[in-house]
């Protein structure tokens, strides 16, 4: 099994995913995992697909053994060209990045850790008036604690600016106090914060 990371962006324009995954489905790749957004107008996309490499024939190649890391050239220039008229009829960037086969199936170390119990997954929220050093300060507070941003997004709607992340604390770290730290930096700032509890089953 083959995997890519496929980055596309461009104008937001109706029917964007549909002709991206369409394309994707005709040539039997398997969508994993995958991230979409607009900002400003601007519509990106990531995903890490999978396909089983061909043949000589087009046939699709027998499972390697395990260690083994198929060599298919022919698949990227597959997707890659299938995409080719979606890109020009949409206006988009695409990127293809061919991904390890092995390590890219190894789960992160911040899931593996929650799988054990290593690490707690927390829910900060941060909201109030738009201004500089939001993200960096409440962001700073975390890497302090030792904890790993698993998540996180930002909008700015009007003057109003809301902050949503979730992060993976290690079990050697104290929540309380990370919130404490949070609470204090964020009334600095001059907007709110709330920490809550969030399960690693949705992530």
């Amino acid at each position: 099994m083959q995997r890519y990371l496929l980055y596309a962006n461009g104008p937001d324009r109706v029917g964007i995913v549909a002709s991206v995954t369409k394309s994707l489905a005709e040539l039997q790749c398997n969508l994993e995992d995958s991230r979409m957004t607009i900002l400003h107008g601007q519509f990106s996309i990531m995903m890490v697909i999978s396909v089983c490499p061909s043949s000589g024939d087009g046939a699709p190649a027998s499972p390697a053994g395990d260690g083994q890391k198929y060599e298919d050239t022919n698949s990227k220039k597959l997707i890659e060209n299938a995409l080719a008229e979606t890109a020009g009829h949409f206006g988009l960037y695409v990127s293809l990045v061919t991904l390890d086969d092995l390590s890219s199936a190894v789960p992160s170390q911040a899931v593996a850790d929650a799988s054990s119990g290593a690490v707690e997954y927390l829910c900060i929220s941060v909201h109030g008036a738009d201004k500089i050093g939001i993200v960096s300060s409440v962001v700073g507070q975390i890497a302090d604690s030792g904890a790993s941003v698993v998540d996180l997004a930002t909008r700015l709607v009007d003057n109003a600016y809301v902050l949503v992340m979730t992060i993976a604390l290690p079990e050697d770290a104290s929540a309380a106090d990370l919130e404490k730290n949070l609470v204090r930096v964020s009334s600095e700032l001059g907007v709110s914060c709330n920490v809550s509890s969030a399960s690693p089953d949705v992530l």
